[in-house]
């Protein structure tokens, strides 16, 4: 059993290196302050993992992650900057693939299909209920790159 003193000591640095950024690099073109064009930023990033991370043949469940990440960063996008919503309003992956279809920006039987592969496949990958392979993995690639604008995908 780890030592909780230990395990509670590498938290609070933890914390403390989140709130004391001074001096730190930070990411470009993130500002909070303009949160629908930060998630759409970040949906381009998590792609961009993703292409690195293929390139390198492997990685795979993490591809999936990322990707699904991405398709659900650009969903936030669009909420965002069209209605009222927050990000706070986004607090699991169903509610944002169903908020994409409340949008109009694909049908409910796209909805269904993005929320059974999000749970059949992102969710087996995640918890390790089978072998990560390549080939599914960069298929899952198309979808996330289908939602975006044109001009990012």
């Amino acid at each position: 059993m780890p030592d909780d003193a230990a395990v509670r000591g590498a938290l609070e640095e933890a914390a403390h290196a989140f709130r004391d950024t001074r001096g730190q690099d930070r990411e470009t073109h993130l500002d909070p302050t303009t949160p629908a064009v930060t998630q759409l930023r970040k949906a381009c990033r998590l792609l961009d993992a993703c292409r690195v991370l293929q390139a390198n043949n492997g990685y795979y469940t993490s591809v999936v992650e990322l990707s699904f990440g991405a398709i659900e960063r650009t969903i936030q996008y669009y909420a965002l900057a069209k209605t009222t919503d927050t990000v706070d309003d986004f607090q699991d992956h169903e509610t944002v693939f169903e908020r994409g279809a409340e949008l109009t920006l694909y049908s409910a039987d796209t909805m269904e299909q993005l929320i059974d592969l999000w749970r059949t496949n992102r969710s087996a990958a995640y918890y390790g209920k089978f072998e990560a392979k390549a080939s599914p993995f960069r298929a899952g690639m198309k979808p996330t790159n289908s939602i975006q604008p044109p001009t990012m995908a």
